[in-house]
């Protein structure tokens, strides 16, 4: 439970909860325009043999995902969020296998 007072600062700057961490509005089309960006994304051959360990603070999911500079998207067809927190970086050695999920 909140105060709204502290709910109503909150809002004015954040568009996830500040005590669960998921998103408070509908954010498809925002995350439309994150998409749209990934995919105009030149850096993605510099990393492609880097990957990132995340959760997805809308649906829970842990996944390793491609890494990415700017965000990292849920890659649960069913969320597809970018309200993520990456846990770990990790450069893989050429050959070497896919990390597994923690």
């Amino acid at each position: 439970v909140m105060h709204d007072e502290c709910y109503k600062r909150c809002r004015k700057d954040r568009y996830t909860c500040p005590i669960c961490n998921k998103s408070m509005d509908d954010m498809s089309e925002y995350f439309s325009r994150l998409d749209q960006a990934a995919n105009n994304d030149m850096s993605e051959s510099m990393f492609a043999n880097t990957r990132s360990r995340i959760l997805c603070n809308d649906c829970g999911h842990k996944s390793v995902v491609q890494y990415r500079l700017m965000h990292h998207k849920c890659p649960r067809s069913s969320c597809g969020s970018y309200n993520t927190r990456v846990f770990e970086t990790m450069v893989l050695r050429p050959g070497a296998p896919e990390p597994v999920v923690w």
